[in-house]
């Protein structure tokens, strides 16, 4: 994915390595590597948590209590009369000590320092030049060893190493002329709770309300473990980073594990985010242990239950394998892999002797195991979604909905995503407050909305069409192709419309009317008819054209579910619910549609991309649509402000399991809003934007 060095610039995005705990994994930190190579980045940002620092002082606390009680262990021992067996034990003891001695040294923010040096990979763009890394340290997760350890790790590594202020820091990415500021937890997080946007947010309003700067382009928001993207609008434009170790800890805001890349643009306000998600990998990472081809049987036994089960005692092994526990204890035994003798692929077995439980290395598996890289060869679906068109309301932006038949061929779109509330409807005296087209009604409300939507399909399908078309033809030359070749041309250059009703839709519900009966009429009408009049320029006609456009234009999908063309289930949701936390709905929306990989939703007016990690289903995402109006007197008077626009959401996968996702959201400043005055009549507003007349 090359990009425009002058006028483009692609940053990836890293948090919570973590360094010095549990969870810490070489593995990500090289699978991290491989996809900002791909993605052909500029530069990585470091979001908070180089190192843990609570990890280290707590192993800091273990070894000096192991010192202390190996000392006393001593001087006990000498003053005892020796013999060859007691000289032999102060021996033993005295290795100990000094091994302990060394780990406490390693320990030292100096060596800290010298270790990542080593296991920090030097970031790579597509073309093999150095992607410099950018660390803004967290003073609650990094503490001031790791801000330390910061500034000594870029004085050894001054080529590729950028030491930023602890907390906050602002980036200028050149390239494009935009801003970024990074910022991290200064204090104590507590990461409980069942909303995961609230602790990002009560970061970014500290900011706002302690800078003095100007609000930037972007706000990058590391240290919480979670994937939130948020459009300018209701809040300053705002992304959160996924940890980037094994999370360890059940905490149930932090399930996330990956990373992220945001693409600026100097002539473009909108970004593009991508993200990779690693959680499958570090779930399953027990079975990308190897083991020695030459080992017997029943050793690889007791391995493929340590894979499977992880950790546990000599009784359960023996049950499960059908060894008896003698053989299992004298296999496992010999398998001990002790002072740093572990093979490449193979960690060996260590005992721990308070548990009674065996297990594979783990430092070996902090530092040595490798996961495979993320697929290159996925199911890609890309789909633009919108929700809160309003059609028939003077403060629906027309113009800019319509230009989103370019967006969709840019992007490569196949569906065209409508959540709801397509016309305005005529309720709350809508009509006397002037918020509706001079002399509407419901059914010219559902008419526009028809015709701008079937105006946005027209230009896609016309755009799609002329290439296969021109392909089919050289191939009959005089003849006329085969209706089934011709068909699939026609369906394959048609976008898949799947939409649902909104509650501003079904308003007309209690007078007997079917919502939006007469806009998917109309929508198949005029595809119809589009469809036809390209056919005939070319001299051709197919037997079924009504049947190969209803399949394209689904209204209210059974259970409001659809199958995606990867086999993913896509779930759409218009809840009649006011607003709440940014992440509450999104949330709520993937707990109601529990087989959905992907869901998408509106109605509340404001926008937001919502990824969660659920062992069953893997990575699920939450696409939340903002609305096409940039306000309304309901809103205004509540003193709301809406996310504005039309978002983009590709999806990458394999085996039905989510690795990848890429969200845009596009939106329109309210200095170019194409306002309506309430006087303007509905042929006025339709030859304006070149809509037929009805």
């Amino acid at each position: 994915m090359a990009t425009s060095s002058e006028t483009t610039c692609r940053i990836g995005l890293i948090s919570r390595i973590d360094f010095g705990s549990d969870g810490f994994r070489q593995a990500l930190l090289e699978r991290a590597a491989e996809d900002f190579k791909r993605e052909n980045v500029n530069y990585v940002i470091l979001a908070g948590g180089l190192i843990s620092a609570r990890a280290i002082k707590d192993t800091e606390r273990h070894l000096n209590r192991q010192l202390r009680d190996l000392k006393k262990q001593i001087r006990l021992a000498e003053k005892k009369a020796g013999n060859g067996k007691l000289a032999e034990e102060r021996k033993g003891l005295a290795h100990r000590l000094e091994k302990i001695e060394n780990e406490l040294k390693k320990l030292a923010p100096e060596k800290i320092a010298e270790k990542l040096a080593e296991c920090l990979p030097k970031f790579q763009n597509a073309k093999g030049e150095s992607a410099p890394l950018y660390i803004v340290t967290s003073p609650h997760f990094d503490n001031s060893i790791g801000d330390e350890v910061k500034h000594l790790l870029a004085a050894k590594r001054r080529d590729d190493i950028r030491a930023y202020q602890a907390g906050g820091d602002l980036v200028e990415v050149k390239q494009a002329n935009k801003q970024i500021v990074v910022l991290t937890p200064t204090k104590k997080v507590w990461l409980g709770g069942g909303t995961k946007s609230g602790h990002p947010e009560g970061l970014l309003r500290d900011n706002l309300n302690h800078s003095a700067k100007s609000t930037p382009d972007l706000y990058v928001i590391g240290g919480f473990g979670v994937t939130i993207t948020k459009p300018k609008g209701e809040f300053p434009r705002y992304v959160t980073v996924p940890a980037l170790h094994k999370l360890t800890e059940a905490r149930t805001a932090e399930d996330q594990v990956g990373v992220r890349t945001v693409t600026m643009y100097r002539d473009r306000d909108d970004p593009d985010f991508r993200t990779y998600s690693y959680k499958d990998a570090t779930q399953k990472e027990r079975s990308f242990i190897g083991a020695p081809r030459d080992l017997a049987p029943s050793r690889l036994k007791i391995i493929e239950v340590l894979k499977t089960e992880g950790k546990q005692p000599t009784g359960i092994i023996a049950g499960k394998t059908g060894l008896s526990r003698e053989t299992v204890e004298r296999e496992a035994k010999a398998m001990i892999r002790d002072n740093g003798k572990s093979l490449k692929t193979w960690p060996g077995l260590v005992y721990d002797k308070d548990s009674n439980r065996w297990d594979f290395n783990q430092r070996w598996i902090k530092e040595n195991l490798r996961y495979p890289p993320t697929p290159v060869e996925t199911d890609v679906v890309r789909m633009v979604g919108f929700c809160c068109f309003h059609a028939g309301s003077v403060h629906t932006d027309y113009k800019f909905f319509l230009g989103m038949a370019k967006v969709i061929l840019e992007r490569g779109a196949t569906i065209l995503v409508n959540c709801g509330d397509s016309t305005q409807g005529l309720k709350h005296d809508l009509a006397l407050q002037r918020e509706v087209i001079a002399g509407t009604n419901v059914t010219d409300h559902e008419e526009l909305a028809g015709d701008c939507i079937a105006a946005v399909n027209i230009e896609v399908f016309k755009a799609r069409v002329e290439k296969p078309l021109q392909q089919l033809l050289s191939k009959y030359k005089d003849a006329k192709p085969h209706p089934d070749e011709l068909g699939k041309v026609i369906a394959d250059a048609l976008l898949m419309n799947v939409m649902i009703y909104g509650n501003h839709d079904e308003w007309s519900l209690p007078h007997g009317h079917t919502p939006l009966k007469v806009m998917i009429m109309l929508i198949k009408q005029r595809l119809r008819r589009a469809v036809e009049e390209t056919l005939f320029k070319k001299g051709l006609c197919h037997p079924d054209l009504d049947a190969i456009v209803a399949a394209k234009v689904v209204m209210e999908p059974k259970k409001h579910h659809f199958v995606l063309s990867s086999g993913l289930m896509q779930g759409m949701k218009h809840p009649y619910m006011a607003r709440a936390a940014t992440s509450t709905r999104p949330q709520q929306v993937l707990k109601m549609m529990r087989g959905c990989q992907v869901t998408l939703s509106g109605n509340f007016h404001t926008g937001v991309h919502l990824e969660v990690y659920e062992g069953e289903l893997g990575q699920r995402v939450n696409l939340q649509l903002g609305t096409l109006m940039h306000s309304t007197k309901f809103e205004d008077t509540k003193l709301k402000i809406v996310d504005q626009g039309y978002a983009f959401l590709g999806v990458e996968s394999v085996d039905k399991r989510v690795v990848a996702t890429e969200v845009t959201f596009y939106g329109n400043d309210s200095e170019n809003a194409d306002e309506i005055d309430p006087h303007t009549s509905l042929h006025e507003v339709r030859a304006t934007h070149g809509l037929p007349k009805v």
